[in-house]
């Protein structure tokens, strides 16, 4: 009789573990029974272009794996990780991926940029040189690289207001910019080996941005007239600069600021309309 009743319980048991295994299985409504969790079909990734047409193939398949596990049928492909580890791939451009793929530490390449270290510029005392950066996902950020095609020999001074050499980076809302990360003033930023990759670490590094649109400054001041003229590496971007008039509030992807800069600090705000266009874009990019 224990016998019996040892193997009915066993059968019972299994017939228990088959069931909860087929509700937790089972799709209903594009839910698993059983778990929370969304589940993402192939063919709905696969179909994703026809969904809505305001927003990007990436923005799309992001709001669909939220939080999902992707299956096809009953085979998981993708866990939740992998999944946004793939969303993140697909919104970064090629030339980053590129460069990650051998072993970069470069995260945010400049708006517009479909090369690196391509042309130079010749910098003019106390003018800010800005670029914009497009940020999809949030990143720890420890600092600015840039490359001098140029080594500067020049007075930079210290300690005055206007004596500042260094970058920030300010973020976007309507027509203001916002410093939100500021390097600390460095009198021999502009006068790095020509042609050698050089970073500058942001304060309190590193830094958290979070998605969102942001424009970085890179700033020369001199007490004296230059003997050798600091000249730093540009991107080969977009070249015309009648696209900044598809903007609104006045932004500029790549330009200068119109007025003398003192020492920036974190919190302070720039008005759009205190950058001017240009055709030249920055190879300054973030790491």
């Amino acid at each position: 009789m224990k016998k019996s009743y040892l193997s009915v319980t066993i059968v019972a048991l299994a017939i228990l573990f088959l069931s909860v295994t087929y509700n937790f299985d089972r799709i209903v409504d594009g839910i698993r029974v059983g778990t929370p969790k969304k589940i993402i079909y192939a063919n709905e990734i696969k179909t994703l272009s026809g969904i809505d047409t305001t927003k990007t193939i990436a923005e799309q398949f992001a709001e669909k794996t939220d939080n999902a596990d992707f299956i096809e049928g009953n085979t998981l492909l993708y866990t939740k990780s992998q999944v946004n580890a793939l969303v993140s791939r697909a919104k970064k451009s090629e030339l980053l991926k590129a460069l990650q793929d051998q072993g970069s530490t470069v995260k945010v390449l400049p708006a517009g940029a479909s090369s690196l270290f391509y042309g130079s510029l010749a910098m003019v005392d106390a003018r800010p040189y800005q670029c914009t950066y497009i940020i999809e996902d949030t990143l720890s950020i420890t600092g600015v690289g840039y490359e001098m095609i140029t080594a500067g020999v020049f007075n930079a001074g210290s300690g005055g207001t206007t004596d500042y050499n260094g970058f920030f980076l300010t973020r976007v809302s309507g027509a203001n910019y916002t410093v939100v990360a500021v390097t600390a003033n460095d009198t021999t930023l502009w006068d790095k080996t020509s042609g050698a990759y050089s970073t500058k670490v942001f304060e309190g590094n590193p830094i958290t941005l979070y998605p969102g649109v942001y424009k970085l400054y890179g700033v020369f001041n001199t007490r004296n007239t230059p003997s050798v003229i600091p000249a730093f590496a540009t991107c080969q971007g977009i070249g015309n600069n009648s696209y900044h008039s598809l903007l609104t509030n006045n932004h500029k992807m790549e330009g200068q600021l119109a007025t003398t800069l003192v020492v920036p600090s974190l919190g302070a705000v720039i008005a759009s309309t205190d950058v001017t266009g240009n055709l030249t874009l920055p190879s300054f990019v973030l790491y």
